[in-house]
């Protein structure tokens, strides 16, 4: 049988009638969509290409009595937020769903808004499940060899091959050493660097493995809000997408404990985020972690009540992690009653609690429409992890961090030197053979501009890593480096446009 999110009134049949080899023999049936015939195609390597132009040859294709209805939208509706990019452009779903007949619109192209509707994409969403975890079998079964150069030929040059092109050049020109390569050091100085040389690359190659991780290519902000949003009313999708809005803020954010995606981790929250900070001017750690935890009411609309947010489990997750936050996030709170509610006044005792432990920590309630607002507005709010510690500080209820996310939206910071930063980050990169490029580095280079532009480095790394999520593809920023795939022009046009569509309503 078909693994959720499929009906659970779906049942397998064959049609004796029809020849063994016919790929109508065997099939689905459901009461309101029918019969379910057809094939699924995995393939190596992706599908999408040149081919495209004329025709696409990936995704879903839904034929009603022999007439493929979704032509051009192989999604058939469906949010491509909620298919892995790397999967659906390697795969061919077609089926046969003559019962959908009865529910064309008048335009013979397309399935009226409904129940029906829904149980055929959620069907769709099943296939491919089925799809993407056979092909992550067979990917897991090849050379390790194979894998590398599938994985390093689909990445950034900047993040992934230029870095480790660099380090072997370097270690055997005698220039660094590596864990790996068996070069001896000349003296007790070159040891010292080339630490500091490996620790820089490691650190890259780290920030591209989670890249990879994430399975589903390089999203905007504005589209991990939509998703967020979408999600709101799937307890196991709105776990994932509420990691990958952490992920967007600029945390490194991950699911602990999972064996894999559909894992619930027992007595575990369902997502960690690290703000990778620096110190203060007095040399104290600005780092500090958060623990996420998702509550769906299944149902668009109701509330969550007191009993269902579990304040004591919450802080047992965040406290078992030692973590300094934690947000809860879900459609809707019962906390009508402002501070004389239930949840509030048990958030408010497990904040006095740990104060007077003298390790004060919190607990954050929030809707899902304002972190997704968050999500959406912070690149070009120039958001930084340091600022955004402020609403779990601040924040304990759905209403507070709706003020706090109101003042940040109409908020007018002066508009930061994009163009600048990217002619400089292009500049250092063709300087040094097209390396990506460190943050201090960057300052300083900024810093001999005329004019001059003085930019603190953390708030720069902010800033930059808030470029990468206007425009991923073109732009690459992790908490050391950030590089650009395109030309200055290119990158700076598809900041500008990201920004604009970032703002409440395109403005």
């Amino acid at each position: 049988m078909l693994p959720k999110p499929a009906p659970d009134e779906i049942d397998t049949y064959e049609d004796e009638k029809e020849p063994e080899e016919s790929d109508k023999r065997f099939g689905l049936a459901h009461s309101e969509v029918g019969r379910i015939t057809g094939y699924v195609e995995a393939y190596r390597g992706m599908l999408t290409g040149k081919s495209d132009e004329l025709f696409r040859s990936n995704g879903f294709f839904v034929y009603l009595r022999g007439r493929l209805i979704n032509v051009e939208d192989g999604h058939f509706g469906i949010s491509p937020n909620e298919l892995q990019h790397g999967t659906f452009a390697r795969v061919r779903v077609v089926v046969h769903m003559d019962g959908l007949d009865d529910y064309l619109q008048s335009d013979r192209e397309r399935i009226r808004e409904g129940p029906v509707l829904v149980f055929a994409q959620n069907i769709l969403r099943a296939i491919f499940n089925c799809a993407r975890q056979f092909l992550r079998t067979y990917d897991a079964s090849q050379e390790p060899g194979a894998q590398l150069a599938s994985t390093l030929a689909a990445t950034s040059g900047s993040v992934s091959r230029r870095p480790i092109i660099e380090m072997v050049r370097a270690a055997l020109q005698g220039n660094a050493t590596s864990k790996y390569i068996g070069l001896p050091p000349e003296d007790a100085k070159s040891e010292r660097d080339s630490l500091v040389a490996i620790e820089a690359t490691m650190s890259t190659r780290d920030q591209y493995l989670r890249d990879v991780a994430a399975g589903s290519g390089p999203r905007t902000a504005l589209a991990v809000a939509n998703a967020l949003r979408e999600a709101r009313d799937d307890e196991h999708r709105l776990e994932v997408e509420l990691v990958a809005a952490f992920e967007k803020l600029g945390f490194n954010a991950s699911r602990p404990g999972r064996k894999s995606a559909k894992d619930r981790g027992k007595d575990l929250p369902d997502g960690l985020a690290v703000a990778v900070l620096g110190g203060d001017g007095t040399g104290k750690s600005l780092r500090y972690s958060v623990t996420l935890e998702a509550k769906s009411t299944k149902k668009d609309g109701k509330r969550v009540p007191a009993r269902d947010v579990q304040v004591s489990v919450i802080a047992l997750h965040r406290d078992k992690f030692k973590a300094d936050h934690a947000i809860v996030v879900a459609p809707s709170f019962s906390t009508t009653q402002g501070a004389d509610a239930s949840v509030a006044r048990q958030i408010s005792q497990d904040r006095d609690a740990t104060r007077a432990q003298g390790t004060p920590r919190t607990v954050t309630l929030i809707t899902v429409d304002d972190l997704a607002r968050l999500v959406r507005i912070a690149p070009t709010k120039r958001l930084g992890l340091t600022r955004l510690r402020e609403l779990f500080a601040k924040c304990s209820l759905p209403e507070e961090c709706r003020k706090w996310i109101d003042e940040l939206e109409t908020s007018r910071p002066t508009r930061p030197p994009y163009q600048e930063i990217i002619e400089t980050v292009y500049q250092l990169q063709q300087e040094h053979n097209g390396s990506a490029v460190k943050y201090y580095g960057l300052m300083v280079a900024l810093g001999h501009r005329t004019p001059p532009i003085k930019i603190p480095q953390q708030d720069l790394a902010d800033l930059c890593k808030a470029m990468s999520h206007m425009a991923p593809g073109y732009m690459s920023a992790s908490s050391s480096v950030v590089g650009i795939e395109q030309n200055p022009t290119n990158v700076l046009k598809a900041v500008e446009s990201a920004t604009k569509a970032h703002l409440p309503d395109g403005k």
